[in-house]
């Protein structure tokens, strides 16, 4: 979906949240992208980091492992495309649990976050999660129409959304802020019995 609706071809990319850096080295090996990765877990940073030596990335690609906090997004080095994937949903229970509590909501939170990455980049790329902690952020029915809500009040705007439709098919479809209401979003849970998402299709 991103490289589909953006040039990515030889751009500079910051991932907060790489995980075990598969933007990075996709961006870096397919598109020339010099990228630099922020990832909390020690062991997916130091795996990313042996994926770039092996495939003769490690010019392009770097991994760092650590978590970036509201008040460090400005030490961040600017750069054509920034992404954050899954990230802010855990913020006040995994990082910025202090800084969170100045806020009177996890949505004003959101707001100052995707508008400090403002500075940094003409392009983000984002999604979240919207519970924490078992705690509903907002109903997943709603994701397309909030996280809008979200970027647009953070100064945002939006090229580009994507939802999985149909479902089974894991494939992108693509909508603008214009006929965002014609995107289709799903209810989902989280199953205790699996401890995975649950995502339900006319409550089937």
């Amino acid at each position: 979906f991103l490289t589909s609706n953006l040039n990515c071809s030889k751009m500079s990319v910051v991932e907060v949240g790489s995980n075990l850096g598969y933007f990075c080295l996709s961006l870096a090996h397919d598109f020339s992208c010099r990228a630099v990765g922020f990832e909390p877990i020690k062991n997916y940073q130091t795996a990313a980091s042996l994926l770039a030596d092996i495939c003769n990335l490690k010019e392009m690609c770097s991994f760092w492992g650590k978590s970036i906090s509201l008040d460090e997004i400005n030490q961040l080095p600017k750069a054509d495309l920034y992404i954050e994937l899954n990230v802010l949903h855990h913020a006040g229970v995994v990082f910025d649990k202090q800084p969170i509590r100045q806020f009177a909501s996890w949505q004003d939170y959101a707001v100052a976050r995707l508008e400090a990455y403002r500075s940094k980049s003409q392009y983000l790329f984002f999604q979240t999660g919207n519970t924490a902690c078992g705690e509903t952020l907002f109903p997943s029915i709603d994701a397309v129409s909030h996280v809008s809500q979200l970027l647009e009040k953070a100064g945002w705007r939006i090229k580009s959304i994507g939802t999985v439709d149909p479902l089974a098919s894991l494939i992108y479809r693509k909508h603008s802020s214009s006929d965002r209401d014609q995107a289709k979003t799903y209810r989902c849970m989280r199953n205790p019995d699996s401890n995975l998402v649950d995502y339900f299709v006319e409550d089937i």
